[in-house]
């Protein structure tokens, strides 16, 4: 049904091992590594070189598919391993400010993550 999408685990790993959710941790991560795809193939599809930019509609197939809130943590998370790489030049601090993994600041809306924030770096 359109608008339930499988639970997002946020817990680490090992949370889920003394938890004993290792299975709930595990179908969310195999989720998450599906929506990291499907991310990336549309940027892929929807990046305009002449304007080094996003064009309308890239989010929305990904929102539709995964939900917000995954879209919201994959995308979050993966900045943050940016920042932590030796690519750390390639993520503004403007545009991390404005994602932020579950529990750790303000859910910000689809208009103030996407393709908005990712416009921002050339």
């Amino acid at each position: 049904m359109p608008g339930e999408f499988p639970y997002l685990y946020p817990h680490s790993s090992s949370e889920a091992q003394r938890s004993g959710e290792t299975q709930m941790h595990m179908d969310s991560f195999y989720e998450n590594v599906k929506c990291a795809r499907a991310i990336e193939q549309a940027v892929r599809d929807h990046f305009d070189e002449a304007n080094e930019a996003l064009t309308d509609g890239c989010a929305q197939a990904v929102l539709e598919q995964f939900g917000f809130k995954r879209v919201n943590f994959v995308l979050a998370n993966s900045l943050q391993e940016l920042q932590k790489s030796s690519c750390k030049h390639l993520v503004s601090d403007e545009t991390v400010g404005v994602l932020h993994p579950p529990n750790q600041g303000r859910i910000p809306g689809p208009r103030d993550v996407w393709p908005g924030a990712l416009r921002q770096r050339r």
